[in-house]
């Protein structure tokens, strides 16, 4: 019975990981009537945070933190602290995307305690990734910046290359805000890389958006334009509404720029009105 509980959530992550978040959503839900069937707590908390995942990538948020908080109560009594590690961290992404940061904060710091007590590297990763996401959402760079890289480190040491990919482009974007183009670049080049050698797509198509943003911020029109589209036809491929609603946004915005600057530069070369006479 496990095993077949395991199955059906291996088969949930990996429609996950194409982007499939509907049929995700349904062999989660599967694993989790099976592993309440069982009465394992432990596979229930583990299909709980799973469906929690494809319910906050599919923007049903309320679904989403009902999942982890269950979770979350879960492996408080049983004393799994892996999984409270995990269910926190996922906790404080669900409040981030509803831009309640304070909450996000508190509860990221919290998973990274949890994960520091009991010395796993990898959730020290992701947990240090969570609170520089919430110093992100504050716009304090430098702060969100260095744990990064903290993270970056560790996923390194783990040759972790979905998680090294994940660290490249969130380095990337914060580079970006901070103007150092040139570096934003190569970072997210290398997620891009690291995306493609692993058949992520979902993520490389984010990474290819990243790169179409910097293109426009560079003026580099043609470049940016490619990216765009790039990005683009990946999300409808995997069936990402959201991403395909991100790209779309952010593709306007960019065309939105590029109009304003070119009509700001016809203005500049048109001859001035002389003064009326006295």
């Amino acid at each position: 019975m496990i095993q077949d509980i395991n199955d059906l959530n291996q088969r949930g992550l990996n429609v996950y990981k194409n982007g499939d978040l509907a049929c995700a959503i349904d062999w989660f839900q599967q694993a989790l009537r099976a592993s309440e069937k069982l009465g394992d707590e432990s596979q229930i908390a583990n299909a709980l945070n799973n469906l929690g995942l494809a319910c906050r990538d599919s923007g049903a948020f309320s679904n989403a933190l009902d999942c982890f908080q269950k979770s979350l109560s879960l492996c408080e009594t049983s004393g799994d602290k892996v999984r409270l590690a995990i269910a926190l961290s996922n906790i404080s992404v669900v409040y981030r995307k509803l831009a309640d940061y304070e909450n996000a904060l508190r509860y990221a710091q919290e998973s990274l305690r949890v994960s520091q007590e009991i010395g796993d590297k990898r959730r020290i990763a992701s947990s240090l990734a969570a609170v520089a996401n919430c110093h992100y959402a504050f716009r304090d760079f430098q702060n969100a910046l260095n744990d990064y890289q903290r993270s970056l480190k560790l996923c390194e040491e783990l040759e972790d290359e979905e998680l090294i990919g994940n660290r490249l482009n969130n380095i990337g974007s914060i580079l970006m805000d901070l103007n150092a183009l040139d570096d934003a670049m190569s970072y997210f080049e290398r997620s891009v890389a690291l995306y493609k050698k692993i058949n992520r797509k979902d993520r490389l198509a984010s990474a290819l958006c990243n790169i179409a943003i910097l293109h426009s911020n560079l003026d580099q029109r043609e470049q940016s334009i490619a990216r765009f589209r790039e990005s683009l036809a990946i999300m409808r491929d995997v069936g990402d509404k959201h991403g395909v609603a991100t790209v779309l946004l952010n593709f306007g915005r960019a065309y939105i720029e590029d109009a304003q600057k070119n009509a700001r530069a016809n203005d500049a070369e048109r001859p001035s009105k002389t003064p009326p006479f006295d």
